[in-house]
């Protein structure tokens, strides 16, 4: 899964503008992958803390589970703390705004 979004690739141009590769801009999954961690813990496991106890998994009629994990994303990137502050309000964020 976080693969999906922590693989990215730019775009290498000439000084013509034409492109002439890419470049591995963000490659966290894959150093993790390439590492000796994927046999002692996971990305969540550090980066997505586990709830202990029951714990709603959505604010509206959010049924109690065991194993939820925050969605606080500790060492997120300067990107994504902007774009939680620009929709907060219709993603529900709770953390202290931007300033």
């Amino acid at each position: 899964m976080c693969a999906t979004c922590h693989t990215l690739y730019t775009k290498s141009l000439n000084s013509d503008g034409k492109q002439i590769g890419t470049f591995p801009e963000q490659m966290p999954y894959l150093e993790w992958l390439h590492s000796d961690y994927p046999a002692k813990s996971s990305c969540q496991s550090c980066h997505m803390p586990e709830v202990h106890g029951d714990a709603p998994i959505t604010a509206v009629l959010g049924v109690l589970r065991q194993g939820v994990r925050q969605h606080s994303f500790v060492g997120a990137n300067f990107f994504m703390l902007r774009m939680l502050n620009s929709h907060r309000e219709d993603l529900s964020v709770s953390a202290m705004p931007l300033e």
